[in-house]
């Protein structure tokens, strides 16, 4: 029926393929055999191209569309469950690859697609609790997101990385519970983000950029302090160090030299005056501080 509806216009098309549609799920229901239904898996994603063609959309437009009519038809199959899961996964998967199709000529179109397929992907794998599932649909989001931000002309690194350090900590959470340290969990995320943000702002990058790193760093600090974690504790507060040092002589550039000599001076006294009290050297002072370090943090 579909094959001889070729000379039709894209709505007539559209209808014709409804048409299908229903009576395959009719008689799917009405003889309770569910894959009756994979008619409905061909025909649907056919109806949905050649309605959106109708509507006005471009061939890559109607790509779009598909893909978002598969996040429908993917909740409606989670919903149903049983049997009737295959002629709708047949019908997921065809609009999926109908639409990425469509879309591919154009970037933009075909970076949407993509970031709703990876997010299909996404809700399938936090259903099945599939772990490489999840970091597969989320290198597709990835992809998208990248594709969506060259085509915009954004040049700043920390876009990019935000989605795929998300995916780090995600993963390093997961190596966390199985016995990872810190280092090796969350180490990679917040220097990547962090020390990317930092490096811009160091080679002469706007303001925004200290304040990406200044609150990767604060959240850093925020959390190897709540949960103990040694890495995002020292990585964060080197951040802060850096960056607020940077700012600082970036202001007080003019000041006199004797003014940090006294600053330097004051700093010192006030160690030694410190450590005085509490009867300690600075060896001393030292080992302390790394066995304080070691007993509280891993």
């Amino acid at each position: 029926v579909l094959a001889g509806s070729a000379g039709l216009t894209a709505r007539e098309v559209g209808w014709v393929a409804l048409v299908v549609t229903a009576c395959s799920v009719f008689d799917a229901v009405r003889l309770r055999q569910p894959e009756v239904a994979l008619g409905a898996s061909v025909a649907l994603p056919v109806a949905v191209a050649a309605l959106a063609r109708a509507t006005g959309l471009s061939l890559p437009s109607s790509g779009v569309a598909l893909t978002v009519a598969a996040a429908v038809m993917a909740g409606l199959g989670l919903h149903l469950g049983g049997r009737w899961v295959v002629p709708l996964l047949g019908a997921v998967g065809l609009s999926i690859g109908l639409g990425l199709g469509l879309a591919l000529p154009d970037p933009v179109a075909l970076a949407e697609a993509l970031v709703v397929t990876g997010g299909i992907g996404l809700a399938a794998a936090v259903h099945q609790r599939s772990w490489p599932g999840f970091y597969a649909a989320g290198s597709i989001v990835t992809g998208g997101l990248w594709l969506r931000l060259a085509e915009a002309d954004v040049t700043a690194p920390e876009p990019f990385l935000l989605p795929v350090c998300a995916l780090l900590l995600l993963a390093g959470s997961r190596a966390r519970h199985g016995g990872a340290g810190s280092w090796i969990a969350y180490g990679p995320a917040v220097g990547l983000l962090g020390g990317a943000a930092l490096l811009e702002r160091l080679a002469g990058g706007p303001a925004w950029h200290a304040l990406v790193a200044g609150a990767v760093g604060v959240a850093a600090v925020a959390a190897g302090g709540r949960w103990r974690l040694a890495a995002p504790l020292f990585l964060g507060t080197g951040l802060l160090v850096v960056l607020v040092g940077y700012e600082t002589l970036a202001v007080t550039a003019g000041l006199p030299t004797w003014v940090w000599l006294a600053l330097g001076g004051s700093i010192l006294l006030g160690a030694g005056v410190a450590m005085e009290r509490h009867d300690l050297g600075p060896v001393e002072t030292g080992r302390r501080l790394v066995d304080v370090v070691t007993e509280r943090f891993d």
